[in-house]
This record gives C-alpha cells, sequence and structure tokens, in this order.
C-alpha cells in the first residue's frame, strides 16, 4: 500500500472522527462504525493508465487496487468518506455513486466525501494528461 494513500485514510478517517464527535446532539446516542474495502482492479486487460503527458498501457496488476470507505454514526448523524486507488474520477461518477449509496443507505449525500489517492499507475477513469479514459 503506497504511504501516502494510508497517510490519506488515517488524515480522512481521524478528520471524519474528530467531525462526528464534536457534534452534540440532544440525545445520547452511541457512536458505531464501519470500514469497508473493495477490490477496483480491472478484470480485463490491457487497460489504458492516466499520466505521463503520453498514453500507455498496463497488462496486469503490481499493486492491489482498492476502494475503502469508513461509516461513521452517532444518533441521526452519519458520515461515509471513501478513498479510491485511481488518478481522477469525473464528477458525475462520484454523484451517482452517491445517489446510489444515499438509496441504500439513507445516509445524506452531504455527509459523503469521495478522493482518489492520485496515482498515476491505475487505470483511467476519465481523460486527463494526455489519456483517454
Amino acid at each position: 500500500m503506497p504511504h501516502g494513500f494510508a497517510r490519506s485514510v488515517c488524515l480522512s478517517g481521524f478528520l471524519a472522527l474528530v467531525i462526528l464527535l464534536s457534534m452534540r446532539t440532544t440525545l445520547r446516542a452511541d457512536f458505531r462504525a464501519g470500514a469497508s474495502q473493495v477490490d477496483v482492479a480491472p478484470q480485463a486487460w490491457p487497460v489504458r493508465v492516466n499520466a505521463m503527458f503520453t498514453e500507455r498501457t498496463a497488462d496486469h496488476v503490481e499493486d492491489a487496487l482498492w476502494a475503502k470507505s469508513l461509516s461513521l454514526e452517532r444518533g441521526d448523524v452519519n458520515l461515509i468518506v471513501c478513498v479510491v486507488d485511481t488518478c481522477m474520477m469525473p464528477r458525475d461518477l462520484i454523484d451517482e455513486a452517491k445517489k446510489q449509496v444515499h438509496h441504500a443507505t439513507g445516509v445524506p449525500i452531504d455527509h459523503m466525501m469521495v478522493s482518489a489517492t492520485h496515482t498515476h499507475s491505475a487505470p483511467s477513469a476519465m481523460g486527463c494528461l494526455g489519456s483517454r479514459a
């Protein structure tokens, strides 16, 4: 796991935890947390890889690629943080994922955050820096 990714997950999780724990509620409520990870490595090869200002491809997984999430709840306040091993993601993809999570869980969309590790070694989720999606 890249050090930047671990730092990103720890910092994001810590900030979300601090925010949630600092919220005041009128009723005493229990604190709950959950974590999850999903392998997001491609199933078909080759794939385009972002960056380097020229398009390039990959034909195998060198290191695992993950979407990792943390869900925090206290009373009626829920937060979800998700970090994805990719360079960049298009806004419409993130918005659609948040909408689906909202419908499945009831967590408000404005209580969700999705970020990318910004690795230049993952498949292109969007065209950028000389590569197509």
